[in-house]
């Protein structure tokens, strides 16, 4: 297995900022307030179910095989994009897609 150094700039934390924008979407959806260490705290004591953990896992790390993962392979470059023309992201395919249209997924 190679491993790659990224680079990234100082203070530039995908998960960081993943986390931080869910925490924000929660507060203001739910009321909730919640801490850095009560997401991982709960992950790790299996009260979410282990298939749904690791979705989010791979949501908070993006680690979903969607739009800039399919541009790196060759000949794979249409997949990176929607059926509606834009980029693939998580957050396009559960939110902002209109072609969902907020439908369940």
């Amino acid at each position: 297995m190679i491993l790659r150094h990224q680079n990234r700039q100082p203070g530039n934390n995908p998960t960081k900022s993943r986390i931080e924008k869910t925490k924000i979407e929660l507060l203001q959806k739910t009321g909730a307030c919640i801490t850095m260490d009560d997401i991982w705290t709960n992950n790790e004591k299996r009260i979410i179910p282990p298939k749904i953990s690791d979705f989010l896992w791979k949501l908070n790390h993006n680690r979903h095989k969607v739009g800039t993962w399919f541009l790196k392979i060759k000949g794979w470059e249409n997949r990176a994009y929607c059926k509606c023309g834009k980029l693939e992201t998580m957050d396009h395919i559960i939110m902002e897609c209109p072609l969902n249209q907020g439908h369940a997924i």
